[in-house]
């Protein structure tokens, strides 16, 4: 527990590490010039030496000794529910949960079943307050959802229908489709639903951790907005998204932010290096990952989520990230209000953006409440 009553949980992206080489010591720095009392991040590579690839483009995996290298960095809970969970199959994904665990890692949003996938992480950070963080992903390869009888990720499955305006299907035959439509699943919405409900009602806050959207593109999907709203609806008190590997807008629904996309915190360039060479030529999406990211800050007071701060990193040539400050950092913050949904409702004070989510202002000036120079 902070000595000044309040709490802080470092939030931060998509984490990829190759087991050649330990993080740089100036990672570990940087978790800590913040002074979180909890570091959650997405964890979107296998642990493992054991399975075979899956039969898609993109099958990641690192060693288990990650994990312990993720410890030493600070990392208390990430979150399993992504599209490479099971790259290497069973054997891997139940390697990986149990290195995390081995070096006292807590996971969420997969396991054995679906009633596992679903349970949450549960964070005391003192006796009145306790955070029941969910994970879920809506990027699901074939195979990777949970079900009572296998194991796998907490899915929102989406539905997607093309549409094409015929004048471009006449004039230009072979044309991309000119809407493009996503619906989530409702039966699996409504289980995430009744899972943030359940806690709420219970007295927890409720954060839940999603990798959703389009890899790397600044757009929103059409699901994403309506999955937030029925969150927020159920009784979320914040929304983590990651998978886009660039960061997004954020937007505040009712008193919920919803962090469409926090982007990459470390993303290993000797592992992406690797999945880019295998790429088919005239893949319709471009295999472009931004060094540019952002990380927040949940402070949690009386159990209320009363304020979230957020500030720019930016990931150097091997994917390790450090602050962005002065112009630099201003310049990501003043782009991320440039993306769908714009104007977000926040106060900009230099290289970090505040918003305020209690009666009491989110700026007072309290020892620990900003990470040090």
């Amino acid at each position: 527990m902070q000595k000044d009553g309040l709490h802080r949980v470092l939030l931060v992206g998509d984490v990829v590490m190759g087991d050649r080489r330990s993080a740089p010591d100036s990672v570990k720095t940087l978790v800590g010039l913040f002074n979180c009392d909890r570091v959650l991040a997405n964890a979107e590579i296998p642990l493992t030496e054991r399975g075979s690839p899956a039969d898609k483009f993109v099958a990641w995996r690192t060693g288990p000794a990650v994990a312990r290298r993720m410890r030493e960095l600070g990392f208390d809970l990430v979150s399993l529910a992504n599209n490479h969970a099971l790259d290497y199959g069973p054997e891997g994904f139940f390697d990986t949960i149990v290195a995390f665990h081995a070096a006292g890692i807590d996971t969420v949003g997969a396991g054995p079943t679906l009633g596992d996938a679903l349970a949450p992480a549960i964070l005391a950070l003192d006796e009145r307050t306790k955070i029941a963080v969910l994970g879920v992903a809506c990027t699901l390869p074939l195979g990777y959802a949970a079900a009572e009888d296998r194991p796998g990720v907490a899915p929102v499955r989406v539905s997607t229908r093309y549409e094409f305006d015929p004048r471009d299907l006449q004039e230009e035959p072979g044309c991309q489709p000119t809407f493009i439509h996503t619906c989530p699943d409702l039966e699996d919405l409504a289980r995430i639903c009744d899972a943030i409900t359940h806690w709420r009602n219970r007295g927890y806050l409720v954060f839940v951790s999603i990798h959703w959207g389009n890899a790397f593109q600044k757009q929103l999907a059409q699901y994403q907005r309506p999955v937030a709203r029925a969150f927020q609806e159920a009784g979320c008190s914040l929304v983590i998204g990651h998978h886009p590997h660039t960061f997004h807008g954020i937007e505040v629904v009712g008193k919920m932010p919803v962090l469409y996309s926090l982007g990459n915190f470390i993303m290993e360039e000797t592992i992406v290096h690797g999945a880019d060479s295998g790429l088919p030529e005239g893949l319709a999406t471009p295999w472009v990952m931004s060094p540019e990211a952002l990380v927040a800050v949940a402070e949690i007071e009386d159990s209320r989520l009363r304020a979230l701060r957020v500030y720019p990193i930016v990931l150097d040539g091997g994917g390790f990230p450090s602050r962005a400050l002065g112009e630099a950092g201003e310049k990501i913050l003043r782009d991320t209000a440039q993306c769908p949904p714009a104007t977000p409702p926040w106060v900009l004070q230099g290289a970090e953006a505040v918003i305020s989510l209690a009666s009491k202002r989110a700026s007072d000036s309290r020892p620990g409440m900003r990470p040090r120079e």
